[in-house]
Order: C-alpha cells, then structure tokens, then sequence
C-alpha cells in the first residue's frame, strides 16, 4: 500500500508540474512581450486602454496579429479562451489556431493557407457574425452576434476538438495535426496588409491552459500565483 501510494503521489506530482493555466486580463500598464508576441505592418498597433487589449489597423497597408510565443506541440491537449468584442471591425477577422508564425509575410495567399489549415472562429464582416471551422474541414452555420463582448472557446484533446461560444457548443469534430507545422494561438482583426483595412478588435481577457504552459496570472491588480510544486515533506503531512 505504500509503495501504490508513493507512486500516485508521484504521478500526481508530474501531471501538476506539466499542467499550467495562463490568464492575461491586461491590467498590466504594458503587454507581457514574454508571453504575446504582435506582429504589424505600417501603422498598426496594439495598446492597453481601460484594462483592455486594443489591436487596431487603419488602412489598407496596415496589419496586425496578436501570437502566443510558444507553439503548442503536436498531441498536446489545449484549451484557449477569449472575451473579445469583434462589432468594431468593418471587414473580416479571425482567431484560433495558426498553422505556423507567418515570418515576414502578411500576403493574402500566404496567410489565407495559414489560417484556414486550423481550428478557428472565422468574423464575418462588420462583425455581425461569426463561423466556427474545423480542422477536419467542418464547417458551421454562420452564428449571428449581438453587439459587445462575447466569450470563444477552443477545447482540443487528444483526438478530438470542441468549440464554444458563450458557453454553448457550436462545432466539435476529430483532431487533425497533419495540416500543423506549429499550432499557434492567435488573434487578428486585420490580416492582410494588401486587402483589409480599418479594423479593431478589443480584447477583455485571454486564458490558455494546458500542458506545458506555465501557471501564471497577468495583471496589475492580481497577486503572482503560488507554485503549484509541493515538496514530498509536506505531501507526508497532508
């Protein structure tokens, strides 16, 4: 019996040491460049205002992408979550899963290959609705959004993926990595620096978590999280 319970305590450890949630609410009076990483062209730019994330572009030779530094591995199991409101972008945009970092290129061709390999919420333009795909190439009936912030979730396991919004399920179906260099977490409101223009997307809060991330907590008015590591002593006096 105690050596069962020694190796449950060390299992149990090694899945706490791998597993991590990362939430950024963006009361930080800056964006955390360790954790997100945001990639323009021309005048676009991304800032904190009102405890929120702002990604704005104003013309046509403007781009913007906000990408979580770390791809995630292939098999990982993850889950991200998004409060965002997309109603101030006049045109389409887009947030999910990247298939690799798109270097220096925002061409429409380059990128159009990129996003539409993952899972991803698809703005319909205007950001009067919006269509969950798939990887397995699902597609969902265009969802109609009300003005304001609304909650998209992604959850992938091992061998399947699901999708939310507002809590309700909207699209589920079977993982696919083949079609991923790198799974990149991103979120654009403005993807092309040769066809859109004029877009905004603001950003509540963002939560990743999985195994691999770190356990952390982004903000100015948050205390740092405790390790979640404990030490064998202080198992043995639980």
């Amino acid at each position: 019996m105690r050596i069962l319970t020694s190796f449950s305590l060390w299992f149990l450890l090694i899945g706490i040491s791998w597993a991590g949630v990362l939430f950024d609410d963006f009361k930080a009076p800056r964006l955390a460049e360790d954790i997100w990483w945001v990639k323009t062209t021309g005048k676009a730019k991304a800032e904190i205002r009102d405890g929120t994330l702002v990604l704005s572009s104003f013309d046509v030779p403007d781009s913007i992408f906000l990408f979580y530094r770390e791809p995630i591995g292939k098999g990982e199991p993850i889950t991200v979550e998004v409060r965002i409101d997309v109603n101030t972008n006049p045109n389409d945009g887009w947030l999910g899963f990247f298939q690799d970092f798109p270097g220096k290129s925002h061409n429409n061709s380059i990128i159009n290959a990129m996003k539409n390999v993952g899972t991803m919420f698809f703005v319909e333009g205007g950001g009067k609705s919006v269509q969950p795909r798939g990887e397995d190439g699902k597609r969902a009936a265009l969802l109609p959004l009300d003005e304001g912030f609304h909650i998209f979730k992604i959850e992938v396991t091992k061998n399947e993926y699901r999708m939310f919004m507002d809590g309700k399920e909207v699209l589920s179906g079977n993982r696919n990595d083949e079609g991923y260099i790198k799974r990149v977490f991103y979120i654009t409101p403005d993807g092309f620096d040769n066809f859109y223009g004029n877009a905004t997307y603001t950003v509540d809060w963002v939560k990743l978590s999985g195994p691999g991330l770190p356990d952390r907590t982004v903000g100015a008015d948050v205390s740092p999280r405790p390790a979640l590591a404990v030490t064998w002593g202080e198992i043995k006096t639980r």
